[in-house]
């Protein structure tokens, strides 16, 4: 694991918070949302953080949304270290 450390690997909020928490509120009137799709998962292979400029490494929790945004196929993850901070500055 290079670059950002990792504190712990289970996420340290209930799974409802981390699908609750919709990064691109307010960005939904700019185009079509179909077949919306969230869902906490560990990841199995690294995967790119869309919240931050950095690799979410293999192992970890992130928040998977998947959509038909425009009629094309869209898939995000958010590591759940980067919605922790979101959520922290929040509260």
């Amino acid at each position: 694991m290079t670059g950002k450390q990792y504190k712990s690997m289970k996420p340290k909020r209930p799974i409802e918070e981390y699908i609750n928490f919709d990064p691109f509120d307010g960005d939904k009137e700019s185009g079509k949302i179909e077949c919306k799709r969230v869902k906490v998962v560990k990841i199995l292979k690294e995967q790119w953080c869309c919240e931050s400029d950095h690799n979410i490494p293999k192992g970890s929790w992130s928040r998977f949304e998947s959509a038909k945004y425009d009629g094309e196929w869209s898939k995000w993850y958010h590591c759940c270290d980067c919605i922790d901070k979101y959520l922290d500055e929040w509260e």
